[in-house]
């Protein structure tokens, strides 16, 4: 059973996770806003309890977190590849060439020394996951995790395992903030239901029986409809 579950909203976290230079903030569009700097303007929430959980919403944030044993899942709007964490995850091929979507936007602001590790490394499996350095990015790794095709056959487990390799890696690196993308669900075409509830119960599942130096574990979703499909899953993932 998973234990201490705080659900709730809030703003703040996204100014210390992103770079707070105006234009990554404009970056996120209109969905995301923080508070006033000086301004003397209050926060308003609302509560509300669902059996043993809470939820606190913060008008206008785009920020969810769910405590489990003091470590902490969290579900944010952005830019994966702005974001100032110990490890990034790309949603990689088994090949580990950087291609189009986030490994694109990985190849692009990191330079080529990323992809220069990858083919050393020289690929790996259908849920593996493979850890380099981050080049010019603003993270300090990226784990490329392979995520299934749609149709291929075993996707659930497969992406499971993706997911619980990412972990290990950022674990055996002794790092603390790591943040997924929603793996498989570009051009592979997971369904973003699925791997949310998949991705969302194996870091939850990780961080309460695991031995690990984590202590948050972030998903960045680059649209408001992803957002809004990851806080569902994990408003209603069982305790």
């Amino acid at each position: 059973m998973l234990m201490n579950h705080d659900f709730y909203l809030r703003r703040s976290t996204c100014e210390r996770l992103l770079d707070k230079r105006g234009s990554n903030r404009s970056a996120l569009g209109n969905s995301l806003s923080f508070e006033g700097e000086g301004r003397g303007e209050g926060r308003r929430t609302q509560s509300f309890r669902t059996g043993s959980s809470r939820r606190d919403v913060t008008k206008g944030g785009e920020i969810m977190e769910r405590n489990i044993g003091g470590k902490k899942i969290k579900l944010i709007q952005g830019d994966l590849t702005e974001l100032e964490v110990d490890a990034i995850v790309n949603a990689a091929n088994a090949r580990l060439v950087l291609g189009g979507g986030v490994a694109g936007a990985i190849r692009t602001k990191g330079g080529p020394s990323i992809q220069e590790e990858c083919n050393h490394i020289g690929g790996t499996t259908v849920g593996g996951a493979v850890i380099t350095g981050a080049g010019n990015l603003k993270t300090g790794h990226v784990i490329h995790a392979v995520g299934p095709r749609y149709g291929e056959g075993d996707e659930d487990e497969k992406l499971r395992q993706a997911t619980l390799n990412s972990l290990k890696r950022a674990t055996e690196k002794n790092l603390k903030t790591i943040a997924f993308p929603a793996v498989s669900t570009g051009i592979f075409g997971f369904p973003k239901d699925r791997c949310a509830r998949i991705m969302l119960k194996a870091s939850a599942d990780f961080l309460e029986k695991e031995k690990t130096s984590i202590e948050e574990v972030i998903f960045c979703l680059w649209s408001k409809e992803d957002l809004n499909i990851f806080s569902e899953a994990l408003h209603t993932m069982p305790e």
